[in-house]
């Protein structure tokens, strides 16, 4: 569905969306991550930044409303940060941008992967640079670039073209 566009894959979406919340809280968490995920697909085709900016705010919301404390809701919640930066970057507003991508690299870096063994959160330095950009701190998001174009080699060699990102 990836190389899809929107309108074809709307009614897709709508039928997840409306199971998901027809059972409330036993979907719940499936609602946010059908969310989640239709937010991603409408950053990558012609949807309306208005809309994905409305599935990455319902994503947010929900994985707070998820919250159980637990590792992994804690890094559901950062990951709605970074989602949340997305979609403020396609409103044009960097500043709330680079906000929540701080927010989501201030919750990793209490994360035991990101403490113990140096994960980073690849996706939330992309956007605060990308942030950056648009606020023109044009060498704060080089820097940010470099930073993950370091980690990038260090973790998957300098000829990587396997890994996911």
């Amino acid at each position: 569905m990836q190389g899809a566009q929107y309108a074809p894959a709307l009614p897709v979406f709508e039928l997840a969306m409306k199971i998901c919340m027809d059972h409330g809280d036993r979907m719940k968490d499936i609602l946010a991550d059908t969310a989640f995920s239709y937010a991603r697909y409408g950053e990558e085709t012609n949807m309306n930044p208005q809309t994905v900016f409305g599935y990455c705010l319902q994503f947010h919301e929900l994985r707070k409303e998820l919250n159980d404390g637990t590792i992994e809701s804690r890094e559901d919640v950062a990951t709605s940060h970074t989602s949340l930066a997305q979609g403020y970057l396609l409103l044009d507003q960097p500043d709330k941008a680079v906000e929540h991508c701080q927010t989501c690299i201030d919750l990793e870096a209490e994360f035991p992967d990101h403490k113990e063994h140096g994960v980073m959160s690849q996706f939330a330095h992309i956007y605060q640079a990308w942030g950056m950009c648009g606020l023109k701190n044009y060498a704060q998001a080089a820097e940010l670039c470099l930073k993950v174009i370091q980690y990038r080699t260090k973790r998957f060699g300098a000829q990587d073209k396997e890994s996911i990102k």
